[in-house]
């Protein structure tokens, strides 16, 4: 599954570079905003069934792919 979500990760932000560093910092190198968030939340349900609302999310908790992706892990096992 993480694969796959970081498969849709490099979709929505069209950067390849994910892939080898899951650090890039996805907001202040520009590849995700507040309407890209959004859009990745949509997609999160929609592709794997993971409801997450935008008020539980601090923009720190999901500014890299790392941290997104163990963001979602956490809040998985609710």
């Amino acid at each position: 599954m993480e694969e796959k979500i970081l498969d849709l990760i490099v979709e929505m932000t069209k950067c390849e570079e994910i892939r080898q560093d899951l650090d890039v910092d996805l907001f202040k190198n520009g590849l995700l905003d507040s309407l890209g968030t959004i859009e990745l939340l949509i997609e999160l349900d929609q592709r794997f069934g993971i409801l997450i609302e935008a008020s539980e999310l601090d923009r720190s908790e999901i500014a890299t792919a790392r941290k997104l992706l163990a963001f979602i892990a956490r809040v998985g096992r609710r």
